[in-house]
C-alpha cells in the first residue's frame, strides 16, 4: 500500500480510512505495470522509423521493460494497414506526415483523409477531443444541465463527436441562438474550446505546409441538422479510425459493440442521454466517451 499513499483522491485536509480484506490486499500488485508493456506502440514505432533507428523489434529489445513481440507485430501491422509503413516495414511518405501530426496514427490518417474531402477543420477538432480526457463542460457532474446542453448541441446527430464542433462554433459566434443562451455558454469550458481551436490551427498549418502546392478548400464546420452533407462525410471517415467506439442498438435499447459486448457508457455520453431516442433505422452511432 506504500505506493497508494499519494495525493490521488484527496479533496481536503484530514484522514481517509478504508477497510480491506486480507485476500483483496494480497491481490494488489506492489508496483504498477509499466505503461510501455500494454500501451499501443504505433506512435513509438513511427518515431523510431522517422529517426532512422532501424528495426523496431531490435530497438525495443533494449527497453528497460520487456515488451511482448506480439504487441510490436500488432502495431506494425496496423501501421501497414494505414499505409504508414510499406511491405518491408519502412516508413512511407504518409508515415512521415502521420509522425509529425500531434495525434495517434489512426486518427492522424483520418485527418489526412479529411483533407481530401475538404473537412480538415472538423476532423482536427474531433480527433483532438477524442485524444483528450478533458471535459467540454465546466461542471460535468451537473447531470441534468449537462444532458440538456448535450441534446441541444447534438440536435439531429445524436453522437458525442458532434459536441466539439458545435462548441467551437459557439465560440466563434456562428450560432446566434446559442450565443443568446448565456446559461449554456457559461457551462462550457473556455480552456477546452481554446485547446480545440489551437489544435485545429496547428494541424492545418502542418498539412498546408506539406501540401503548399495544392489548393484545398475546406467547407468549414458543419451544422447539426440532418441536411448537412458534410456531417455524413465526417461520420464515414470516422468509422475506420474509431471502429472500437461504434455501437449498434438492438431491439431492447441496448448498445452492442463490434465484439458483441453490451456497451455501458458514462452518464454524459450521448449513448446514455439519447438511449431511447434513436430512430429504428439508425445503423450505428459513434461515441467518444470512455466506456466503463
Amino acid at each position: 500500500m506504500d505506493r497508494r499513499k499519494g495525493r490521488a483522491g484527496r479533496t481536503q485536509d484530514g484522514h481517509c480510512v478504508r477497510l480491506l480484506t486480507k485476500k483483496f490486499m494480497n491481490s494488489l500488485a506492489q508496483h504498477p505495470e509499466p505503461e510501455i508493456t500494454f500501451s499501443p506502440l504505433d506512435s513509438s514505432i513511427l518515431t523510431i522509423k522517422a529517426l532512422g533507428l532501424g528495426d523496431s523489434k531490435t530497438f525495443l529489445q533494449d527497453a528497460m521493460e520487456k515488451i511482448d513481440e506480439i504487441n510490436i507485430n500488432e502495431a506494425e501491422n496496423n501501421l501497414q494497414e494505414i499505409d504508414a509503413l510499406d511491405g518491408n516495414k519502412n516508413l512511407t511518405h504518409t508515415g512521415r506526415i502521420l509522425e509529425i501530426l500531434p495525434c495517434a496514427p489512426n486518427t492522424g490518417k483520418c485527418i489526412l483523409t479529411g483533407l481530401l474531402f475538404n473537412v480538415l477543420d472538423s476532423l482536427s477538432i474531433i480527433c483532438t477531443y477524442c485524444d483528450s480526457n478533458a471535459s467540454l463542460f465546466n461542471d460535468p457532474f451537473k447531470q441534468v444541465e449537462t444532458s440538456k446542453a448535450t441534446m441541444e448541441l447534438c440536435d439531429d446527430f445524436k453522437s458525442d463527436f458532434i459536441l466539439p464542433l458545435m462548441i467551437v462554433q459557439m465560440n466563434t459566434g456562428c450560432f446566434k441562438k446559442f450565443v443568446k443562451d448565456l446559461s449554456l455558454s457559461k457551462m462550457l469550458s473556455k480552456e477546452s474550446k481554446d485547446r480545440l481551436l489551437k489544435a485545429r490551427k496547428q494541424t492545418g498549418n502542418i498539412l498546408h505546409r506539406m501540401f503548399q502546392h495544392n489548393d484545398f478548400r475546406d467547407t468549414g464546420l458543419p451544422s447539426n441538422k440532418e441536411s448537412s452533407v458534410e456531417m455524413y462525410t465526417i461520420s464515414s471517415l470516422l468509422v475506420k479510425a474509431v471502429f472500437q467506439n461504434i455501437a449498434v442498438r438492438n431491439n431492447k435499447y441496448k448498445f452492442i459493440d463490434n465484439e458483441g459486448t453490451i456497451v455501458l457508457p458514462v452518464k454524459n455520453s450521448a449513448l446514455t442521454i439519447f438511449r431511447n431516442l434513436y430512430d429504428p433505422e439508425s445503423m450505428f452511432i459513434l461515441h467518444w466517451q470512455k466506456i466503463i
